[in-house]
């Protein structure tokens, strides 16, 4: 519909000027709404940060950033009224056109936000439902009755010893969700700080690169200390010899963690970007992956 309209336009218009000021009215209209969903996206992250109580020394400065953005939100309101009027008064059918392709637009952009709502809303319970399955009093009341099933069987016959790995199985699948929960949900808040850290204080903003770098070193620990007790792990086989997730999906967050953690060296995060590819040339994120490994290359031949 939208594609159809704007080539009624262009194919009904009399001259070049007449398509060009038609541009140029969708545009600033176009604008003044990213404008004013910015100023929102700045309004939320502010009120999520007083509501967390984290900063009471930052709090008069986010209050001010906060009404600073509020009145220039109001302003771009105004100036999208303005425009969206200007439309209205051209009448005719180019005004006409003008105004379906905009409410089309308002429209899809509608249902994207409650598409992306809906997923946030779906990706929360599956983590905090996973988490619960997979948290540390769960596996640790698990472990020690394995374990003992372990011992039981060790030196049976060939049938139990068939049986004692399937039970170390189970335990390397558990470490391995482990590991992509604790990253998801690290990294998940991780990026609401880059977010948040212009609002923070010199001292504030120092403290908390501190912590997030401890956090990922520490998870970079754990993963490589998987890798290296499971160099070919791999899980829910599918057609074909493959699997559905392994060891290319692990050194791929790897990679991510080193990134972030260790900026003064990109070595390490562009020796696992590569070993992700190496395990997995089709990975999900290979383009990703591949976008990474040459930016890196890049970055560390201006070093």
């Amino acid at each position: 519909m939208l594609s159809q309209n704007f080539l009624k336009i262009s194919t009904e218009a009399t001259s070049d000027s007449e398509v060009y000021a038609g541009d140029l009215y969708l545009d600033r209209i176009l604008q003044t709404q990213k404008t004013i969903a910015s100023y929102d996206e700045i309004i939320k992250e502010i009120d999520e940060l007083l509501a967390g109580g984290e900063f009471p020394e930052s709090r008069e400065r986010l209050m001010m950033e906060r009404n600073e953005a509020l009145s220039n939100k109001a302003e771009a309101e105004v100036l999208h009224r303005q425009y969206v009027n200007d439309v209205r008064d051209m009448g005719g059918e180019e005004g006409k056109v003008l105004l379906e392709i905009l409410d089309e637009y308002n429209a899809l952009l509608a249902e994207k936000k409650l598409l992306d709502e809906t997923a946030q809303e779906y990706e929360s319970y599956i983590l905090s439902e996973a988490e619960g399955l997979n948290d540390v009093d769960l596996r640790s009341s698990i472990r020690p009755m394995i374990a003992s099933q372990l011992g039981s069987v060790a030196y049976a016959n060939q049938r139990d010893q068939a049986y004692t790995e399937g039970w170390d199985d189970t335990l390397t699948a558990m470490d391995y969700i482990t590991l992509q929960m604790s990253y998801r949900s690290l990294m998940a808040v991780y990026h609401k700080f880059l977010q948040a850290q212009i609002y923070l204080t010199d001292e504030d903003l120092e403290e908390q690169k501190a912590y997030w770098r401890s956090e990922q070193l520490d998870l970079i620990g754990e993963i490589n200390s998987f890798l290296a007790n499971n160099p070919t792990f791999n899980a829910i086989d599918q057609p074909g010899n493959s699997a559905l997730v392994g060891t290319a999906d692990m050194y791929y967050n790897l990679a991510e963690l080193q990134y972030y953690a260790i900026p003064e060296d990109l070595n390490p995060a562009l020796v696992s970007y590569r070993k992700a590819l190496e395990h997995d040339p089709e990975l999900p994120n290979r383009d990703l992956a591949l976008y990474n490994i040459a930016f890196i290359t890049s970055e560390l031949k201006r070093m």
